[in-house]
């Protein structure tokens, strides 16, 4: 189980991603893999608790050595359709745990998903990249709430290409002069 900074893998040195750095507990793969599918599909809400948990002490101990932490946590968003299958967005709950550990402001009203994406796991990397272009827009207020944070942390439970986090951080930015992180459960093994 490892995990990384963006700019310590190689694709992200050769071509940067809109994020400054991403930081895993994990990497996706194993009984790490079963976990984080049996919290986000069979609704282990335990099991997504004790991942972040975890996720916080990494942080904890990686970030706050090199960099200040960030004043906002903003969960990758799900579409309502897909939120209403699920019940529950599994990016939110780990914002939330992670706010409560960390004490950083948690706010799932900054970013929406305006339109329903393929699933993300089942496209190369190209794909995912076209998938979720223009998927995503700022609710009218959080330009407001925004203006107070120069640095916010994008939450998900796995990276895989990035392609999701790419996009959040190139709105978050448009709109905003703000450094975005990356912050998740687990980091897909390949690139």
């Amino acid at each position: 189980m490892t995990s990384e900074l963006a700019f310590e893998c190689a694709a992200c040195q050769q071509h940067p991603p809109a994020y400054q750095t991403c930081v895993t507990a994990f990497t996706f793969e194993h009984d790490v893999k079963e976990l984080i599918h049996a919290f986000k599909y069979e609704q282990r809400l335990d099991y997504g608790k004790a991942l972040s948990f975890i996720l916080a002490q990494r942080i904890h101990t990686r970030i706050t050595k090199y960099d200040p932490l960030p004043t906002l946590l903003i969960p990758v968003p799900l579409h309502p359709t897909k939120l209403a299958q699920r019940g529950f967005n599994q990016a939110h709950d780990i914002s939330h745990a992670l706010s409560k550990h960390l004490n950083i402001e948690c706010d799932r009203h900054v970013i929406k998903r305006t339109r329903r994406t393929q699933d993300q796991h089942t496209l190369n990397a190209s794909e995912r990249k076209r998938n979720v272009r223009g998927a995503f827009a700022l609710h009218p207020q959080s330009q407001h709430r925004l203006r107070s944070h120069t640095h916010a942390a994008l939450i998900d439970d796995v990276v895989t290409t990035g392609s999701t986090c790419d996009e959040l951080s190139r709105l978050l930015q448009q709109q905003n002069d703000i450094r975005v992180d990356v912050w998740a459960l687990a980091r897909a093994a390949k690139q």
